[in-house]
């Protein structure tokens, strides 16, 4: 019988139940077993800038965030692509009749103190229209004014001088180190601004930092509108402002 006895004990133990509220107990703590392992928790926002996962771990808690920063400047400067384009029968008359054309623009342009090294051919082509039995020749040269008021004055006596095309003007900064550095400290202040907000949430505070490192910069260069025929009176020119923008990457530590 000791053999009956034995397999009695094993069906038994097979139909023993188990309550759910125990598997649930259980799995609970294992979960809190791993977190206290140093496995990762992580919360993943839609933008770096309104918040980057959150990250615990067995050394320590950090988070890690991206701010934005943005600096506001008045251009110093500015660009001007002028051209000339001329059309003949004959291929040399038309080049002939652009350079002449073209000499006197330069000539127009240096003349309202722009130097000579500032002054720089982007483009000289020459080619066959079929449908109008015509050489075209086009001539642009690039033109950076260092006196942002003087644009439009430039740009009027180029015309009158028999420029008859203009790529629009493009606005920027001689020097953006200072306005970067304003863009990199509004950015870092940005990064700690999302960083309080999410230990105030977690009901912990940040104790200091554990990396930092810039994402990115940008110097934008803003264009105005092209023009193509000479003005009745002097043309307005407004340089308004340039944005520089700068993003850092901040790992900061809870405590």
């Amino acid at each position: 019988m000791p053999i009956t006895f034995s397999m009695r004990i094993r069906e038994e133990a097979m139909n023993i139940h188990i309550p759910r509220t125990a598997i649930l107990v259980s799995s609970t703590i294992g979960i809190l077993a791993l977190v206290a392992a140093g496995f990762t928790v992580q919360s993943v926002g839609a933008r770096s800038n309104v918040g980057a996962p959150v990250r615990a771990s067995a050394t320590g808690h950090t988070v890690t965030v991206t701010g934005h920063g943005t600096a506001n400047v008045t251009p110093d400067m500015a660009t001007l692509t002028l051209g000339v384009q001329t059309k003949g029968s004959d291929a040399q008359a038309a080049l002939k009749d652009n350079a002449n054309k073209m000499t006197a623009v330069i000539a127009s342009v240096k003349a309202n103190g722009v130097s000579a090294n500032h002054i720089q051919t982007s483009d000289l082509s020459i080619w066959f229209d079929d449908q109008h039995g015509q050489y075209i020749v086009s001539h642009s040269v690039s033109v950076r004014v260092d006196n942002v008021n003087s644009v439009g004055t430039v740009l009027d006596s180029a015309v009158g001088a028999g420029a008859n095309t203009s790529w629009g003007v493009q606005f920027g900064v001689k020097d953006t180190s200072a306005a970067q550095s304003q863009a990199l400290q509004n950015a870092v202040s940005d990064a700690r601004k999302h960083a309080d907000a999410i230990a105030s949430g977690l009901g912990v505070t940040v104790s200091g930092v554990g990396s930092a490192s810039e994402v990115s910069y940008s110097n934008p260069i803003v264009y105005a509108p092209r023009a193509s025929a000479a003005p009745a009176v002097s043309t307005p020119v407004q340089p308004g402002e340039l944005s520089i923008t700068a993003d850092v990457q901040v790992v900061y530590t809870f405590a």
